[in-house]
């Protein structure tokens, strides 16, 4: 039974839906106009485009995904093809301005998955703006443009930045040198950047999480997050970022909703 679960939860990872409710997730709490149609755009849009960088990028991927490409190829690609008709389907669901924005962030995560990925400080730059943008700024509303949607786009950008590290540190060892991520450039001020996150995070919250409860559950898990990133290493198991480090949208808006 447990083999059995275990290979469920590598094709639930492999085939992407982690990445894509952990995006749908950081939304809910963080978006200031919800929408239905855009919250699944978000979902199957992240789906197909995290499956389409795995299948161009092959070579890098882990060796166990490697076996589950070569398994479950056909259902892979099925899922890769629903991903993008859905994909599709839903812009031309959305409002005129928000498929306009989408125009040059869909550019931006072309070129993320040709060239942008080959330097890992423009990578995690790149990431965490795309995410940010597509949480905090889409749907787009003119009425919206106020310092609070700077503020949220800037905890977001900061937050996925936090989590994109995590997998940074987990992987310095197998990198490319060249790479230049930030643990390999920086690789004894992991203490200081993580407390400038802290600070900032803390800081913000005060202006984002507008009753008690929510001010004090947030902060208690944005700590959480701090301390499971900053002891994320290449000794700790694949699942500790894979699903772990991932799902932590996830736990934070559940525990958000129903707390």
């Amino acid at each position: 039974m447990k083999k059995y679960f275990i290979k469920l939860i590598n094709l639930y990872i492999f085939l992407n839906f982690h990445v894509a409710f952990s995006i749908v997730a950081t939304y809910l709490i963080f978006g200031l106009k919800k929408n239905n149609n855009y919250l699944l755009f978000l979902f199957w849009s992240t789906v197909f485009s995290y499956g389409f960088i795995r299948l161009i990028d092959l070579s890098s991927n882990r060796k166990t995904f490697k076996s589950y490409f070569y398994d479950y190829r056909f259902l892979f690609y099925g899922v890769l093809i629903f991903g993008f008709f859905s994909t599709l389907y839903y812009y031309f669901k959305l409002d005129y301005f928000t498929q306009i924005i989408l125009i040059p962030l869909s550019l931006i995560t072309i070129a993320y998955q040709t060239q942008l990925r080959k330097n890992g400080i423009i990578k995690l730059l790149t990431v965490a703006f795309i995410w940010a943008m597509l949480v905090t700024v889409l749907p787009f509303d003119p009425k919206l443009v106020t310092i609070k949607l700077f503020i949220h786009f800037i905890y977001v950008f900061l937050y996925i930045l936090l989590l994109t590290l995590s997998f940074d540190q987990r992987d310095i060892l197998i990198d490319e040198p060249d790479l230049k991520t930030l643990p390999q450039l920086y690789p004894h001020k992991k203490q200081i950047i993580y407390l400038v996150l802290l600070t900032l995070f803390l800081t913000m919250n005060y202006f984002i999480f507008d009753t008690e409860r929510v001010f004090v559950l947030s902060n208690m898990l944005i700590l959480i997050s701090i301390i499971l990133c900053f002891r994320s290493d290449n000794n700790k198991s694949f699942y500790y970022t894979a699903f772990w480090i991932e799902a932590l949208p996830i736990f934070w808006f559940l525990i958000l909703k129903f707390l």
